[in-house]
């Protein structure tokens, strides 16, 4: 693709899991399964979703501490 993005599957179960496990909506937890899949992190401006995982998940990061 032109711009190099790449389409990743995750497992819906483990979407299932995040999503319960934090709270998230699937879109969010599917974010996370990603991240965590590709073992890569998470920049995010979504304040909900930082803090439901940011004590538990050192892969994402607030988008606020971005060094510029």
């Amino acid at each position: 693709m032109a711009l190099g993005i790449e389409l990743r599957e995750v497992d819906p179960v483990k979407v299932l899991e995040l999503a319960l496990q934090h709270g998230l909506a699937a879109y969010d937890a599917a974010y996370l399964a990603v991240a965590e899949s590709e073992g890569c992190e998470l920049w995010t401006a979504d304040r909900p979703l930082y803090d439901a995982v940011k004590d538990n998940n050192r892969l994402v990061r607030w988008i606020g501490d971005y060094p510029a």
